[in-house]
């Protein structure tokens, strides 16, 4: 150590670079021992990531070292290459020409925990405002700890460091003036713990073979003499579909998608705080254990300023894969390695035709219990966001958090035997709608405080099931079919922000996701009440007249809701005063709506009988298309001779709206005749 000591001024004046990559603000004093230790790559951890991700944790990067000159102390500069991006969160630059401190810390000698006791002794880090290297400090000492046993820990120099962003490069971190001092003793050891190290799965897409598309970290020293590293390739993990998304009957098996009539009021209730029947469930579900994540794994350590953790010092190299945040310690600040929020799932809702309103529940069904939690599996709640699924960093002091709302909604939906609170959704700028949800698994449903317990079961595949119902008041809907796309959240709320999505940033949340998912599901159809009825042969010319009668039957004995609504006659032909050209003849249109069961009867010479507003139209010859405001509309033409005394024939009009005969795109009654 006093030795160290005599030749650091020397060093002070001597600046290496670590390769072509370094710019003058990462510049290091480095120094090559007398006898290099020699490293093993001990990582064992390469954990699933889901390849819809952009900031996914990857598996520890570590280097266990033996031998070299007993005691002999030098300085190494260490660089992590990553064959995707590095997303680690950015924290702060120390000085104007430094290089931006990030959440990846590297811990030697496994520093706060382990069999060693090391303490836990964080380094300033970066460039300090002289020049020099911080981390390059010796002679500190840590907690008045002194270093004992078989295997001692490295002692005289901090013993956690943070990373930097290597200049110019988005794949790769970089520790700069990091003291090693060697181990020499057989049986001792030095451990190097690169953590919190966040990759871009998404960027790496997932493999189209049998073997699967793998994250790789390469671990660079400089001077590269320093450390002898056996292997400097390390799979760090795997990338996988972590979300798949369907809609689903609440019984059970397919979804059925509905067509709903727009003269038929749905689900009147809801808005005024009812309950009803849900129209099915959004299933979001794992395709890998632990894809779905709570915030922060609540064995994580105590301390006021990191959110909802319980005691218990989290140890270096312990397995939080139910935890979107990495590496936490109260002494890292609550920006290091703590997420925004546990994993999000998004319902986004397109093409909801007008004035039709979206209710979805708070939380997700429970079969057969409706007032708490069964089982292992993921629990979400409501929370409140932008379109994207996002929260604010909080105005001072850290990372902000949207705590879960509507858990005590007025209306509800009931589905699966589960009664759940639900809420009406809202239209963003673009006539869309969307709901996110956060996994939190919580310990009683249906409170109005929700408390975070324990992370999903990371050994079976959980999945998370939203009842959803749609409301509207007869006669007012648009027209259309409304879709819903599932995905994973926050996402970009454009194609433009993806790139930006992609690198390692200050300020967007983590965890974050690709915008792009599967292809929508059909949710529901709203079609126009109307059957189009098609005479094709009328006539009151050479002595003939034609009788028609048209009846609404939405009045049954099968439960049929009732519909109302005028009947509008339109003539195609020839009148017998012009046979030369074809006629043109106004549209006529009862002025009063066919009430469930009535029957509009009339001739063409004469027109209606029951029914004003639509009179006859004399010496007329052709075919009429008669388009009645209601379902479930049959008519009857009577064709003979005045007085059916020499020739009669009748006949069934012809139903438009069948998927056989289909010309005006709605769905009617599936029956020609």
């Amino acid at each position: 150590m006093v030795a160290f000591r005599k030749i650091f001024p020397v060093l002070a004046i001597v600046a290496l670079l670590l390769g072509t990559a370094l710019t003058a603000s990462a510049q290091v004093l480095v120094q090559t021992p007398t006898t290099a230790p020699i490293c093993r790559n001990a990582s064992s951890v390469s954990p699933v990531l889901r390849a819809e991700g952009f900031t996914e944790l990857t598996g520890d990067v570590v280097l266990i070292c033996e031998g070299g000159t007993p005691g002999q102390t030098f300085l190494v500069n260490f660089q992590i290459f990553l064959n995707t991006q590095v997303t680690s969160r950015i924290i702060a630059g120390t000085t104007t020409n430094s290089a931006d401190l990030t959440e990846a810390v590297l811990i030697v000698d496994e520093a706060g925990g382990g069999t060693r006791g090391t303490p836990f002794c964080l380094s300033p880090g970066g460039t300090t405002a002289s020049g020099g290297q911080a981390n390059s400090a010796m002679g500190v000492t840590c907690n008045n700890t002194a270093s004992t046993g078989t295997n001692p820990f490295q002692t005289g120099s901090y013993t956690v460091f943070r990373g930097s962003r290597a200049p110019g490069q988005g794949n790769a971190l970089l520790w700069a003036g990091i003291p090693v001092v060697a181990p020499g003793t057989a049986g001792v050891q030095r451990t190097f713990r690169f953590t919190n190290i966040r990759a871009n799965a998404n960027g790496l897409g997932v493999s189209s073979t049998l073997t699967p598309t793998a994250v790789r970290a390469f671990v660079a020293v400089n001077p590269p003499g320093a450390l002898a590293i056996d292997v400097q390739e390390q799979t760090v993990g795997f990338v996988q579909p972590g979300l798949a998304f369907d809609v689903r009957a609440c019984a059970g098996g397919s979804f059925t998608v509905p067509n709903l009539a727009q003269c038929e009021a749905r689900n009147t209730n809801l808005p005024t705080g009812g309950s009803n029947t849900s129209n099915g469930v959004l299933r979001f579900s794992e395709q890998f254990p632990s894809a779905f994540k709570v915030r922060i794994d609540p064995t994580q350590p105590a301390g006021t300023t990191l959110p909802a953790q319980t005691a218990g010092a989290q140890q270096p190299g312990s397995l939080y894969l139910a935890s979107e945040s990495g590496f936490v310690r109260t002494e890292l600040g609550q920006s290091v390695g703590v997420a925004n929020s546990g994993t999000r799932l998004a319902a986004r809702f397109i093409g909801i035709p007008a004035n039709s309103r979206i209710f979805v529940g708070t939380r997700g069904i429970v079969t057969g219990s409706a007032t708490g939690v069964t089982g292992g599996s993921a629990q979400v709640v409501l929370v409140s966001t932008d379109p994207t699924g996002s929260v604010a960093f909080a105005s001072a002091g850290g990372i902000g958090f949207t705590a879960p709302i509507g858990i005590g909604g007025t209306s509800t939906l009931t589905c699966g035997g589960d009664t759940v609170p639900a809420v009406e959704l809202t239209r963003d700028a673009n006539n869309n709608m969307t709901a996110v949800w956060e996994v939190v698994t919580i310990s009683t449903a249906d409170t109005s405080t929700t408390t975070i317990d324990l992370p999903p079961n990371g050994t079976v595949l959980d999945n998370v099931q939203i009842p959803f119902g749609v409301s509207f008041t007869a006669g007012q809907p648009g027209f259309g079919t409304g879709q819903v796309r599932g995905t994973f959240a926050p996402f970009p709320a454009t194609a433009g922000e993806r790139t930006t999505w992609q690198q390692a940033s200050a300020t967007l949340p983590i965890p974050r996701f690709t915008d792009l998912g599967p292809e929508p599901a059909r949710l529901f159809t709203i079609a126009e009440c109307v059957t189009n009825l098609l005479f094709p042969f009328v006539t009151n010319q050479a002595g003939f007249e034609t009788g028609m009668a048209i009846s609404n039957t939405s009045a049954d004995i099968f439960g049929t809701r009732g519909q109302s609504g005028a009947c509008t006659m339109n003539y195609f032909g020839r009148l017998a005063s012009a046979p030369g050209s074809a006629a043109t003849i106004p549209a006529a249109t009862t002025t009063t709506p066919l009430a469930p069961g009535d029957t509009l009867v009339m001739t063409v010479s004469s027109g209606s009988v029951n029914f004003q507003g639509v009179p006859g139209v004399a010496g007329f010859q052709g075919y009429v298309i008669a388009r009645c405001s209601f379902q479930y509309a049959h008519g009857f033409a009577f064709v003979s001779d005045l007085g059916a005394t020499r020739l009669a024939e009748g006949y069934l009009a012809i139903v438009l709206d069948t998927p056989g005969l289909n010309r005006t795109g709605v769905i009617g009654e599936s029956q020609a005749h």
